[in-house]
């Protein structure tokens, strides 16, 4: 007759489950190192493009004829 902990030590049942817990935390690890990362990317890509807005200068394009305000043409 074993001991129980030994029994317990030579058991594998549940070494599966082990193996799918540390697989899905480093996914999950990967997928948190890839957001924080292109989080930074986005912010910085952002702040120069609304640098390179604010200095821009708008100019107005009129297409359309101009037209009486009171209705009676």
């Amino acid at each position: 007759m074993k001991l129980p902990s030994v029994k317990f030590l030579s058991d594998e049942h549940g070494a599966v489950t082990l193996d799918w817990v540390v697989l899905t935390a480093s996914i999950v690890a990967l997928g948190v190192g890839a957001i924080a990362l292109l989080v930074n990317i986005n912010t910085d890509m952002g702040v120069k493009i609304g640098n390179s807005l604010s200095g821009a200068e708008v100019v107005t394009v009129d297409l359309l004829p101009k037209t009486s305000s009171t209705g009676n043409d």
